[in-house]
Parts: C-alpha cells; structure tokens; sequence
C-alpha cells in the first residue's frame, strides 16, 4: 500500500520536464525570413537562364499589346503582330511611308525603322505644307484688296449714277472719270485678279491636304480646355513639335530675313519682326474668319463668291485685323526683347559665340510664351473663345521659331559692336596724331 503524501513529495521534488513556453512573434518573423529566402532562391534560379534584353524586348510587346510577360514567352508569334501593329501607327498619317512599305524590299529592310522614318516624314510634311500657306497668306491679302476696290467701284458708280461726285481722294483710280467701256474694264480686271487669288488659295489648300498632320496635332486642336490640350499633347510631344514647328518657322520665313537684313539698330529690326508676323497672320486669320462664315477656303468658286460679297468681306477683315493687330505687336516686342541678353555679364564674358548660344537656350521658352500670349491676346481682341490648341501650337511654333529669331537681332548686335570698335579705333587714331602734334615745338 502506498502513503499518498510520500507521492505527492517525491513528486515536488522532482526535476521539472517541460521548458519555457516559445515567443509566437518570433516564430512568426523567423517565417516570414525563410520564405523571402525561399523566394529569392527562386527568382536567382529563374532568372540567371533569362537573357535580359530578351524578356526586356518581351515586356515591351506585353505592354503595348496589353498582354502578360508569360503569354508573350508562351506565343513567340505576338512579337510579330506587336511589330506589324506598330509600324501600321508609326506610318499611319502619312501617305508617303504607306505607299513605300507596300514594296516588299522596302518594308524588309526598314520595319525596324518606322518610328524614326515616321518622324522624319513629320518634318518634311511640315516644311511642304509651310510653302503653301505663304502662298495662301499672301494671295488672302491680296484677295481682300480685290475686294475693297470692288466694294469702292460699286460705291462709286451709284454715286456717279445718281448725280454726285466723290472726293478725289476716296477716288485714288479716278473711276468717276472713266467712261463706262472704262470701268467695265476696271471691274473685269479686278475681278480677274480675285479669281486668280481665289484659285491660288484653293490649290494650295489642296497642296497641304496631301501632307495631313498626325493625329495628335488633330487631338490638341479640337481640345475642349487646357488640361485635355496638354493631356493630349503629352501623348506624342516629339511629334507634335515636328509637325507644328517647321510650318511656323517657313510662314514666319519672310519676316525674319527682313529683320536679318534691315539696316539700322536691333530696334528696327524688332519693328520689321513685328509687321512680318502682322503681315503672316492677318492672311491666316482672313482666311480662318472666311472658313467661321461659311466660306470653302478649298474651292475657288466659293472664295469668289465671297470676295464679291463686301458685308462678308468686311467682317472677315475686321476680325482679322484686330488678331494681327495684337500678335504682331506682342511679336515686335518679343523682337525687342530677343536682341538683350538675358544671362549674367560675367557668364561666358570671354567667350562670345557661347553666349549667344546660351542666351538663345536661355530665350526660347520666353519667346514661345510670348507667343502663346499673343495668340490668346489676339482672339480675345477678335471676339473668339479662347482655343486651348491654337494657344498651344503658337507657343510651340514661336520656341521653334525662337533660335532664328535670336540670331536675326544678334547679328544686328554684333554689327553694331564691331561699328562701335571701329569708331573706337578710329578716335583713337586721332588722338594719337594729336598728342603727337602736340610734342612738336611751336617755333623752331
């Protein structure tokens, strides 16, 4: 029999067999390292058999065909069909390229190729459909003159026909003295002249249809807002400046090398820079108020018809007018601005070539601002909206047109310096033959 208290004794005396209870964290966290190790392990493993810029090239055609890396490695064949598709978008506004990648030889040597041929096809469209809108711009004007004389001729013989007479001066042609054999004459010259404008306008017009924009000069145009404007030309920048720019810098051509060669001070040049741009963008804009009323500026019949009309005229010129008005006055004074130096005199002081460089980096976004505010200046003073892409292109073609525009006014810049050193050296020549005299005694 045993004592029931010796038991419970010997079992207090006893050594205990049970340890510390464990701490659960720390066993969570020393999990949660095994598994990293795990996965690292993994990813080494997978990933030093991978050539990099395979699974780079494979990512990229996931990502534009908006499939998973794996479905890519799994059908090779969607690296040809990203390859297809995206030289179809590379090509697809321009005429030129589509026709050439039908030839097979062609297409085999330059698929690989499409985004720079694509680029480069945008800057030549762009210059090619510059060359027409002078054209345009200028036979615009004229047309509006066609229309003012015949506008005065009406008014003229009315007033004849009535018994009156005309202030020779409203009468610089002296119609009221012309038999009327004379002014049917008159009239047929003038109307001569209004369809030849007519029809130069609509051929250049179709001219520049051979060369569309890209589509996202076409997005940032019919933009709502600011925001979509540059949402939309944040999709394809590059693009978008190729396809403005160059037709900007053409259009712009004419009043740039007059302020180039204008003698006199960089001041006169800014003035020659301000009518040149008055003078480009009262024709454009003629011709963008003839469209707002209705007119084809592609058919040559309705332009006619139009210069006919003096009330249409009227408006058109008016609204126009008040645009240029503002534009080029903000060009002519953006013109003033491009002859100072905006850096530092101690920055590139001994090294005046770099400083006309950097003064030029340093003033083209000034000089694209400034054309952007003169486009919003000049359709508030027109009375149109405010068109968020219209704004924006001329910021864009103004900063491309900025470097020629710069190096226009400098040029006069360092004529006038080197005009400023010769007349320095020429005083100085002077002075020394007067010092000299001086040394000389009067009687000998």
């Amino acid at each position: 029999m045993t004592n029931p208290y010796l038991d419970i004794l010997q079992a207090e005396g006893a050594a205990p067999t049970s340890t510390a209870p464990k701490n659960e964290y720390l066993g969570m966290l020393q999990a949660d390292a095994d598994q990293r190790k795990q996965a690292l392990a993994g990813s080494l493993s997978q990933a030093v058999g991978t050539n990099p810029d395979q699974y780079s090239a494979k990512r990229r055609v996931a990502g534009y065909l908006g499939y998973p890396v794996a479905a890519v490695e799994a059908m090779p064949q969607l690296e040809e069909q990203a390859k297809r598709q995206r030289v179809q978008e590379d090509i697809a506004d321009s005429p030129t390229l589509r026709q050439k990648y039908t030839q097979a030889d062609f297409a085999q040597l330059a698929h690989d190729d499409s985004s720079g041929l694509s680029l480069f096809d945008t800057l030549a469209n762009s210059f090619r459909r510059g060359l027409p809108g002078l054209k345009q711009n200028a036979s615009a004007t004229a047309m509006r003159s066609n229309a003012a004389s015949l506008a005065t001729l009406n008014r003229i013989e009315a007033t004849v026909a009535s018994g009156g007479r005309v202030p020779e001066m409203e009468d610089p042609a002296g119609v009221q003295f012309m038999t009327p054999a004379q002014r049917s004459e008159y009239r047929s010259l003038i109307q001569r002249s209004a369809s030849g404008n007519a029809q130069t306008i609509a051929s250049a017009q179709a001219e520049k249809a051979k060369y569309p924009a890209p589509e996202v000069v076409q997005q940032v145009m019919q933009a709502k807002g600011f925001g979509e404007a540059i949402r939309s030309f944040m999709t394809d920048p590059v693009k978008f400046i190729a396809s403005v720019g160059p037709e900007s810098l053409v259009q712009n051509a004419p009043g740039l090398v007059a302020a180039a060669v204008m003698p006199g001070g960089v001041a006169a040049k800014a003035v020659t820079m301000g009518a040149g741009s008055f003078t480009t963008d009262y024709g454009s804009s003629l011709l963008e108020a003839l469209g707002a009323e209705g007119v084809d500026i592609a058919d040559a019949a309705s332009l006619k018809a139009a210069a006919a009309n003096p009330a249409l005229m009227r408006r058109a010129a008016a609204q126009a007018m008040a645009h240029a008005g503002v534009v080029g006055t903000v060009d002519g004074a953006s013109g003033g601005l491009a002859r100072r130096l905006l850096l530092p005199s101690k920055v590139l002081a001994k090294a005046p070539i770099g400083r006309e460089l950097a003064n030029i980096a340093t003033q083209t976004p000034i000089q694209g601002v400034l054309g952007g505010v003169g486009e919003a200046g000049g359709e508030l003073a027109a009375g149109q909206e405010l068109s968020p892409g219209n704004i924006l292109a001329e910021v864009v073609g103004e900063a491309f047109s900025a470097p020629a525009e710069v190096a226009s006014v400098a040029g006069g810049r360092v004529r006038e310096r080197m005009a400023q050193a010769q007349e320095a050296k020429t005083q100085a020549a002077e002075l020394t033959k007067v010092m000299e005299a001086a040394k000389e005694p009067v009687f000998n």
